[in-house]
């Protein structure tokens, strides 16, 4: 199994280029490694050939059908990240017990584990009643669900196989992730106005009388762009404080601690650019980043408070009374979250699973990052959690990244124990 996974994280699945690897390596595990029924590579993306596949290991009759769901494409290593990586992030390396590698935590060992649950229950002879359903899907890093999770899901429904649960095995450090975060694209930008570097000080203090000042002079956008930053820090603040959960409170059920901390909102910045010239005061500035807040809010009253803050921020400046920053929410990602009850029989056959296992109770908590989860819930009516090996601290998404050995392990291990229980 841990030769399985370092082979598919030397194998770069990032997207859109995901059809090596379904093509290369998924589709022939299927195909060669596991006794299935029903084996399919199916591509629905009108602008490339980025397939989603799919494979049926149908049980005898009588049992509950399962759904294990897991994305192969990952993010590459832009920019500079490249340079913060140790290692080549497509040359997997095995260090202290962990295998570093682009993919390995999100979520090449979520799939590996989920297969190869499979395998060790087919090599060891158990028969099933209900049906083993396998997704690996593209589109994940991007809210592509139509060509990935929701796509796939709705080719099995449309053959007749019922989906009672599912488990996407996203890294969860294998706790139980019954909610997740919902998220929000924005972009803020800021009207300046240029002129020489050496005039800054006409626009800093005040002149006397004839002398133009001030804004009169120039506009510093960035400057004007920083306080609106500062602005958010506030707000997140604010937000974090004044909303709670115990799913999201470094506890969940049971009341132990989780490795992910406390708090389920978030704005972060991540793209500032501005300026038209190296010699010039920024005549105007722009931020983009991601609002992510938690799934008993509505998205809908996170965007206008969100807007509302900068609105009002804008009153109080002169320059933005008359030139209000162009404020946009939810252009590109609008994702919403997705919540169930830890105590539904999806989530508490797992939970006995996991015990049978590892000898220990689960941890049911809440996903502080998006994932399809929330188009198997919304768009396909079936109830989902996330359990995987990995965290998203792990250097995903990030320089890095890596899987404890471990965890893949012990997660076989509780897929396994919960095929045997669900399908019976």
């Amino acid at each position: 199994m841990f030769d399985c996974l370092e082979r598919w994280v030397a194998c770069d699945s990032t997207f859109p280029n995901e059809l090596p690897f379904q093509r290369d390596h998924i589709e022939p595990f299927l195909r060669e490694e596991l006794t299935l029924n029903e084996v399919a590579r199916v591509n629905v993306c009108q602008e490339g050939d980025r397939p989603f596949v799919v494979g049926v290991w149908r049980g005898t009759g009588g049992g509950r059908n399962l759904l294990l769901n897991g994305h192969i494409d990952t993010i590459g290593a832009p920019g500079t990240m490249r340079d913060r990586w140790l290692t080549d992030p497509w040359q997997p390396v095995v260090k202290d017990g962990q295998l570093y590698g682009r993919g390995a935590a999100d979520m090449k060992a979520g799939v590996v584990t989920m297969l190869w649950a499979v395998k060790a229950l087919q090599d060891s002879g158990v028969t099933l009643r209900g049906d083993v359903l396998l997704e690996m899907v593209p589109g994940e890093e991007t809210m592509r669900p139509d060509i990935g999770t929701t796509a796939a899901t709705r080719w099995l429904l449309e053959r007749g196989y019922a989906i009672p649960f599912a488990i996407i095995t996203e890294p969860s450090h294998l706790e139980a992730f019954v909610r997740g975060i919902g998220q929000m694209d924005f972009s803020i930008e800021v009207e300046g106005k240029e002129i020489h570097t050496s005039m800054r000080n006409l626009t800093l203090y005040p002149q006397r009388y004839g002398i133009p000042q001030g804004s009169a002079v120039a506009v510093d956008a960035i400057h004007k762009l920083t306080r609106i930053l500062i602005l958010l820090e506030e707000l997140e603040r604010q937000w974090v404080m004044r909303w709670r959960h115990p799913l999201h409170g470094g506890g969940g059920y049971p009341a132990h601690e989780d490795i992910q901390g406390v708090g389920a909102f978030s704005i972060v910045s991540t793209f500032v650019e501005g300026g038209t010239y190296e010699g010039s005061v920024a005549g105007w500035g722009k931020v983009r980043g991601l609002i992510n807040y938690p799934s008993w809010i509505n998205g809908a009253e996170v965007k206008a408070e969100f807007e509302r803050v900068i609105h009002l921020h804008a009153q109080l400046d002169d320059w933005l009374r008359e030139r209000p920053p162009v404020v946009k929410v939810g252009m590109v990602y609008d994702w919403p979250p997705f919540a169930g009850p830890h105590d539904a029989p999806g989530p508490q056959t797992l939970a006995r699973a996991y015990e049978r296992a590892l000898g220990q109770p689960i941890l049911f908590t809440g996903a502080k990052f998006v994932g399809d989860a929330t188009f198997l819930q919304r768009e396909c009516n079936i109830p989902v959690v996330y359990f995987g090996p990995g965290d998203c601290s792990m250097g995903v998404h990030g320089p890095n990244e890596y899987v404890p050995l471990q965890q893949v392990l012990d997660c076989a291990k509780v897929l396994a124990a919960m095929i045997v229980e669900w399908c019976g």
